[in-house]
């Protein structure tokens, strides 16, 4: 599984254990019930000033459906 996010912030507070902010432990039962044990789960960081490809695309999809 590969999550990528432009925000830091929210990909360390996912890969911690325990939870900082009250959606984190529903990510973790999302991500637990979506994968097999043998399946890394693979958290990148993409900087949203880097000029990513298609990552425009994703921040209108995402700002449409928040």
């Amino acid at each position: 599984v590969l999550l990528i996010s432009d925000s830091l912030t929210a990909l360390n507070a996912i890969s911690q254990p325990r939870a900082s902010h009250a959606l984190v432990p529903r990510i973790h039962i999302l991500l637990e019930t979506c994968t097999a044990p043998s399946l890394p789960i693979v958290f990148i960081w993409a900087p949203r000033d880097k000029r990513i490809p298609g990552n425009e695309k994703v921040d209108k999809f995402a700002k449409r459906h928040e």
